[in-house]
């Protein structure tokens, strides 16, 4: 398993990509006119990627206590920089700001917010719960028999994404 050679940051403060750079270390600045919606980032995500075999021998490692996680090594792994890619893409990130700024007690108000099906909503939201960004809170409803209505959360605000080569 290989560690960081220097580190990207991506963030959703704005509904598109905030950082612009390029992979051989160039500094990353802000894009011009844009600004952060909060003084600070309350939370970064520390998010690896690696092979699907590498992640399973990581998992049975730790499982059989021959590997300790360290404080700061990522939690969350994705099997490609493509799969992180879909899972934070302009739209994903546009949907995390949209919680982030209107705070939606239920899908149904976050369908009317952003104007995508509740079906696409649903999915897309249960995706970036299994990756740790979104927790889908079950909400009590007033008189209302059925199921309570799922309130969206956002979890973090940006993703640090160490990688080698």
């Amino acid at each position: 398993m290989r560690c960081s050679i220097f580190m990207v940051r991506a963030s959703w403060w704005t509904s598109g990509a905030m950082w612009r750079g390029s992979w051989c270390g160039e500094r990353m600045r802000p894009r011009p006119g844009r600004t952060r919606s909060n003084a600070l980032a309350r939370k970064v995500m520390k998010v690896g990627v690696m092979p699907y075999r590498d992640m399973k021998a990581l998992t049975i490692a730790i499982a059989r206590g021959r590997h300790k996680p360290v404080p700061g090594e990522p939690k969350v792994w994705f099997t490609s920089l493509k799969s992180l890619a879909s899972v934070l893409s302009e739209d994903n990130q546009a949907l995390l700001q949209a919680i982030r700024e209107h705070h939606p007690e239920s899908i149904a108000e976050l369908q009317e917010i952003t104007g995508r099906a509740a079906s696409n909503l649903t999915r897309t939201l249960h995706t970036l719960e299994r990756y740790g960004l979104v927790e889908l809170q079950a909400v009590q409803a007033e008189g209302k028999g059925g199921r309570a209505p799922l309130k969206p959360v956002v979890l973090a605000d940006g993703v640090d994404l160490p990688l080698s080569f």
